[in-house]
């Protein structure tokens, strides 16, 4: 068993571009997993306050086109996210093939 830090640990601890694109990740999974942890909450509530089978057929269909309106939303927000972070991850080794092309040249 390994006691030394993860590849994950190693990535956000460093201070270059790769490690802040990562943090930017995550921050962004965190801010969608409490507002989704809000939205459930908010949801058990709305389901006790239902009255009549009408009501719930109304709620229920609120919360399936809500629902799928912020998946939408999630999706391309993580999409941009991991874009970010990819591109910051590669950038130190897209710098290093520029040099080693750069020095081919005589």
């Amino acid at each position: 068993m390994s006691t030394g830090p993860t590849a994950l640990e190693q990535a956000l601890a460093a201070p270059d571009a790769s490690g802040q694109g990562m943090q930017e990740l995550l921050k962004g999974f965190e801010m969608m997993s409490k507002r989704n942890s809000q939205k459930l909450k908010d949801t058990m509530k709305a389901f006790k306050a239902v009255k009549t089978p009408q009501d719930f057929m109304e709620l229920q269909k609120k919360l399936m086109t809500d629902g799928m309106a912020d998946a939408a939303s999630d999706g391309a927000k993580i999409g941009e996210l991991a874009k970010i972070a990819m591109t910051t991850a590669m950038e130190p080794m897209r710098k290093k093939m520029a040099e080693m092309k750069a020095g081919m040249k005589l």
